[in-house]
């Protein structure tokens, strides 16, 4: 069985290099997916989060576009995770590098009482330098039936909400509409290729980056094995 969303939330942009915001979703053994992203004059931002537990999605993104604002050329976008204790309330991450600082959250969780297991590589991408107006993530393959997630950004100066023209089965999340535009696609997904959704910026054009990671499901504490759907092994 896959794990099912729960909720979501990002914060406000920000010079600041300590950023928080409310939690407001999750109970103890959810998992928690957290992502800091911001835009700077120098290609060095980076971010951690606060408290214990955490795993690293990846590494950071980075991208660059050569008129950005005030000299704001260069995007960068890093994600973490970890198993909620139910004592957490705020998510914050402290920003190295960089001038500008937004983050945010997606929250699952298992009726069957199985815990989080992040399966296979996570696939990292970025348009770079190339400015399109619609980006869709590498096609994802998942080895078993789990829930694909997928975080995409558009950097440096875009604000405003953006929009799936073509989906392909994927549900979209509230996004960050303030610099950079961001949104959440997940689905259930069987083995094999999974065909990821196009995102559109409203006719803008700049660089992308996206996280995309498969969310399987482990077997309660004291059973053999792995549980990826009816699978086990």
């Amino acid at each position: 069985m896959t794990f099912s969303w729960v909720g979501d939330g990002d914060s406000q942009y920000t010079t600041s290099g300590t950023q928080s915001t409310s939690l407001g979703y999750g109970t103890a053994g959810d998992v928690l997916i957290a992502w800091a992203s911001g835009r700077g004059e120098s290609n060095d931002a980076a971010y951690t989060p606060d408290g214990s537990g955490w795993s690293e999605l990846g590494s950071v993104i980075r991208c660059d576009y050569t008129a950005g604002p005030f000299g704001n050329r260069y995007g960068s976008f890093q994600a973490w995770w970890k198993v909620l204790d139910g004592t957490e309330t705020t998510l914050t991450t402290y920003r190295s590098g960089g001038s500008r600082h937004r983050i945010g959250f997606a929250v699952y969780t298992s009726d069957s009482g199985e815990t989080p297991a992040i399966i296979g590589a996570v696939a990292d991408d970025t348009t770079g330098s190339t400015n399109v107006a619609t980006y869709t993530p590498p096609d994802f393959t998942a080895v078993s039936n789990v829930r694909v997630v997928s975080f995409i950004f558009i950097h440096t100066d875009v604000s405003g909400y953006l929009s799936v023209p073509t989906p392909r089965g994927f549900s979209s999340s509230t996004q960050a509409a303030d610099p950079p535009a961001g949104i959440l696609v997940d689905k259930a997904c069987a083995p094999g290729s999974v065909s990821m959704p196009s995102i559109s910026a409203g006719g803008a054009s700049r660089p992308w980056t996206s996280k995309t990671l498969a969310l399987a499901a482990e077997l309660p504490p004291g059973t053999d094995g792995w549980s990826v759907g009816f699978l086990k092994f």
